[in-house]
């Protein structure tokens, strides 16, 4: 069972918030515009995919341009 006070003290504590603003950070270096976003790497370089929700066989073809 989960004890409330102990999750609201470990979410609340500095080294939470640091893990939170890396993956910000991180987030915000990226070759990306918007959530959800697909980004591909490949030996250090990134690269943002497409996604085509109908036709996943060309977001498929997007990422093996890539490789």
């Amino acid at each position: 069972m989960l004890d409330k006070n102990a999750f609201i003290h470990e979410i609340e504590s500095e080294k939470i918030n640091s893990l939170l603003m890396d993956e910000i950070n991180q987030a915000r270096s990226l070759p990306i515009q918007g959530f959800p976003s697909l980004v591909l790497e490949n030996e250090g370089l990134y690269a943002a995919v497409p996604v085509n929700y109908q036709d996943w066989q060309s977001t498929y073809q997007q990422i093996l341009s890539h490789i």
